[in-house]
């Protein structure tokens, strides 16, 4: 955690930072541009919010599923000898199985719940950037067709 949460944060700093310098090029060179900046940071933090609640509950129970893996496994260890003395080596596998694929739904889930939240944002990145991009052409043409009158 030590070693890991300086570079994050630094990667926070960066990405924010290359938005806010983003955003100010852009509303620098065409200022209505701002109008739509608004809305969609606040579909932005609406987004996020949800993304949290869910993504809470969904690591609260990956984490859940992920102990039983763990502790069927360091109970195997520990008594190896005797499950191979009772010949229950089939059934301590198909049990050890099932607490795993239990944690790869889970562990699925809480990677879909992360995917749906970059897919949304790319989708909401992409019609900002398109609204921005003929809006843009538009000023410029009408612009033109205003010197040549």
């Amino acid at each position: 955690m030590d070693d890991l949460l300086p570079l994050i944060f630094q990667d926070f700093i960066q990405t924010f930072l290359l938005v806010i310098g983003v955003v100010g090029v852009m509303v620098a060179a065409i200022p209505w541009t701002a109008i739509p900046v608004i809305p969609l940071g606040i579909i932005f933090f609406f987004l996020r919010r949800y993304f949290l609640e869910t993504s809470r509950e969904v690591k609260r129970l990956e984490c859940t599923t992920r102990s039983p893996v763990f502790s069927h496994l360091a109970s195997s260890l520990r008594g190896l000898w005797t499950i191979r003395a009772y010949k229950a080596e089939e059934k301590f596998q198909e049990l050890f199985d099932a607490y795993q694929d239990l944690h790869s739904e889970a562990w699925f889930l809480l990677l879909t719940t992360s995917r749906w939240l970059a897919v949304y944002l790319d989708v909401i990145s992409a019609i900002f950037v398109i609204v921005v991009a003929f809006g843009a052409l538009i000023l410029v043409e009408n612009d033109f067709s205003r010197k040549g009158d």
